[in-house]
């Protein structure tokens, strides 16, 4: 099988006898953390550019959005879930991914679950514990239509360092999770793609990554989680700066002077 085909096989079969307790603990964790991060987002100016913008589209009222009444589609919700979710780089990161997971998997799994009924929390938290294949899980795809939708995520990768400090920042997590839902709507109606996107001649890896970042770890998941290795932010900031704030702040006296 190729990387796009394990991936789905992972995801669409493993069951949560099989899930780490540890991982499921540090998803609940992730869970919270962002629940913090999105009701101090939700305020912000992008956030209220994007829901007004989503409001004036309509749609059919398929899943709640947080901080209001108002319903939109789940692609929607998704989107704008995951839009006041960035605004301040407080949510958490995982260093061997370089991203930001919760971001775009937790408001995929909200609307995609509430569009369909799902009322499990524990299926909930099993979605989000597969991370980038969550939308394909928690719709039931089979293993070939995941591949599928891993196909069309693949074509689908935004996010550049030049928006920083700008409303483009967050832009990639609400795109993230808004797409996560509109492939898996796609290919449960049979929208198909190349099965080995990820991986083959002049897909995803072999022309967005280099020799040090080839998605090695993809070819044999196993019962040991790298999702436990998540970090939760202590400062609202990139990441790569924390070992510098939290220097300083050992450094200083009671007097607040280095």
């Amino acid at each position: 099988m190729g990387i796009s085909q394990k991936i789905a096989t992972f995801a669409i079969n493993t069951k949560r006898t099989l899930t780490p307790k540890s991982a499921r603990k540090i998803a609940e964790l992730s869970l919270r953390d962002w629940i913090t991060v999105v009701i101090v987002g939700r305020d912000e100016p992008v956030s209220r550019i994007v829901l007004q913008m989503l409001l004036d589209e309509g749609g059919s009222p398929q899943a709640s959005i947080i901080g209001s009444r108002v319903t939109l589609s789940a692609r929607a919700a998704a989107l704008y879930n995951g839009a006041i979710s960035h605004p301040f780089h407080y949510d958490d990161t995982h260093f061997l991914n370089f991203g930001h997971p919760s971001v775009a998997v937790i408001p995929a799994v909200m609307a995609t679950a509430e569009k369909i009924g799902l009322n499990s929390i524990d299926n909930f938290i099993d979605a989000g514990l597969i991370d980038s294949e969550v939308a394909c899980r928690i719709l039931e795809l089979s293993v070939e239509q995941t591949t599928h939708a891993l196909g069309l995520c693949a074509t689908r990768n935004p996010g550049i360092e030049a928006q920083f400090g700008t409303m483009g920042k967050p832009y990639p997590a609400d795109m993230a999770a808004s797409n996560g839902i509109e492939v898996a709507i796609l290919t449960a109606d049979g929208f198909f793609t190349n099965p080995d996107t990820i991986n083959t001649l002049q897909g995803f890896s072999t022309t967005h990554a280099s020799e040090a970042h080839k998605p090695a770890m993809w070819y044999e998941p196993s019962s040991d989680y790298i999702f436990e290795s998540v970090q939760h932010k202590f400062h609202t900031s990139c990441h790569g700066k924390h070992a510098m704030l939290e220097a300083l702040r050992e450094a200083q006296d009671g007097s607040g002077r280095i």
